[in-house]
């Protein structure tokens, strides 16, 4: 061991290596003991020698950090294991000290200190290879399109074995508004899905035939087209539907989706949608919910992709899935949808704007998986402000697997797929055991 230091902000104790204090005369490490499948307990005996004073010192700087660490503040656990390896950190939990028995002499006196820490050791944080049509396997900011069709790309690929360590580990999200054209971004939606699938969207204009649905020949929408549903009546009624070969769902099979609607105008007032999922018979109706009025781009109900049935791929089997709507008061309606943006359920994150929130022209978003908040920062001068509320399960990536994440953004004015930004990934690896 190299070195070993207790650190609560920006105050830090160092019980091993360069930086300790001059009363510390030695710190055993125990093996770790397990409590439970989140949290270990660690077991340091120190023994000090020195005057009175310095011990006295020493003892009353551990335990204002040991109260700290009760109180909740954030705490850490780092070790290096040698010159050469990196600092490992584990987060602190709780902590006491005891004497040893038979320890207090008239030259010095011996501590156990017992630490409850969780149960995995993170690295630094590490950039990501990432790839897509604008670049291969580079960790400098690589271009995102705000569209997913033949003109442009909202997607990057990471390979599999770009994570090291062996556990899960969060993903911190970077987004450079670099590209000059102007974007003020306020909502950002990113997802996170495993093995090599391209980003997936449902088009307007490839609903299936109705005669209350137009196609509008669009060329500043995604795909070049867009959906134009009119109806009337206070009856639930299906506003779009789409038919999905099963050689085209079977891998997401079981899974769980949240849906991302790019509309043209303003949806309807007071208009509740939601799904119903057919394989063969209905499977799902998903829950009902209110589509946001003031936006573009729109969160619709989440669903699951029914497990594909025995036999359900080799007999070409599909799967429609109906977008369903309902205004109460019966008044006629227009809906304008330009493509529905199916996210990962199982990793996502949105980025919703505080009341000063917006991403402007030559700043940074910066969204860490673990935090409820994201900040900008600024290139030129790297200050920092934050700027919006961070919901969703996060962004994980899993040892020795392929990944993908795909993204969707906004406007206060729109959701423009002419718009681009660059993206880069960051990770911080975990272990269970340091080597």
């Amino acid at each position: 061991m190299n070195f070993l230091q207790i650190a609560v902000g920006d105050d830090g104790l160092t019980l091993h290596g360069a930086g300790k204090a001059g009363v510390l005369r030695g710190c055993l490490r125990r093996p770790t003991e397990a409590i439970n499948t989140e949290c270990c307990r660690e077991q340091l005996d120190l023994i000090l020698e020195g005057s009175k004073t310095s011990t006295q010192h020493f003892i009353s700087a551990l335990q204002i950090l040991l109260t700290k660490i009760q109180a909740g503040q954030p705490a850490v656990l780092r070790i290096q294991p040698d010159a050469d390896s990196v600092l490992y950190e584990s987060r602190l939990l709780s902590g006491q000290f005891t004497w040893l028995v038979g320890s207090v002499q008239p030259r010095g006196v011996g501590l156990r200190l017992e630490l409850e820490r969780c149960n995995y050791w993170e690295l630094p944080w590490v950039g990501l290879p990432l790839a897509n049509g604008y670049g291969k396997e580079t960790l400098l900011p690589l271009r995102i399109d705000n569209r997913a069709d033949q003109l442009g790309e909202n997607q990057v690929f990471c390979g599999a074995e770009a994570l090291p360590g062996d556990l899960p580990a969060p993903l911190r999200l970077l987004v450079w508004n670099d590209q000059g054209d102007a974007a003020a971004i306020q909502h950002f939606y990113a997802d996170l899905s495993y093995g090599e699938r391209r980003a997936w969207a449902l088009e307007g204009e490839d609903a299936l035939a109705d005669p209350t649905i137009g196609v509008v020949i669009d060329a500043a929408s995604q795909g070049g087209a867009y959906a134009l549903k009119q109806g009337s009546g206070p009856q639930p009624v299906c506003l779009l539907r789409w038919q999905i070969d099963a050689r085209d769902w079977k891998d997401q099979a079981g899974k769980s989706v949240l849906p991302v609607a790019r509309l043209k105008s303003l949806a309807p007032a007071d208009l509740w949608v939601w799904w119903q999922v057919y394989q063969g018979g209905l499977v799902e109706v998903s829950l009902e919910e209110r589509m946001l009025e003031d936006r573009l781009l729109v969160p619709l109900p989440t669903f699951h992709f029914p497990l594909l049935l025995d036999g359900a791929q080799e007999a070409g089997g599909v799967l429609r899935l109906e977008l369903w709507g309902q205004i109460a008061d019966g008044e006629a309606f227009t809906l304008a949808l330009d493509a529905v943006q199916l996210l990962d359920g199982g990793g996502w994150m949105k980025a919703v704007p505080l009341p000063e929130g917006t991403l402007f022209p030559g700043e940074i978003l910066v969204l860490d998986s673990r935090s409820a908040g994201g900040w900008c920062r600024s290139i030129e001068d790297q200050a920092q402000r934050y700027s919006h509320q961070v919901t969703g399960t996060g962004l994980w990536l899993l040892p020795k697997q392929a990944a993908r994440c795909g993204f969707v953004f906004d406007e206060a004015s729109g959701c423009f797929p002419a718009k681009r930004v660059r993206v880069q990934l960051q990770v911080r690896p975990r272990v269970r055991v340091m080597p």
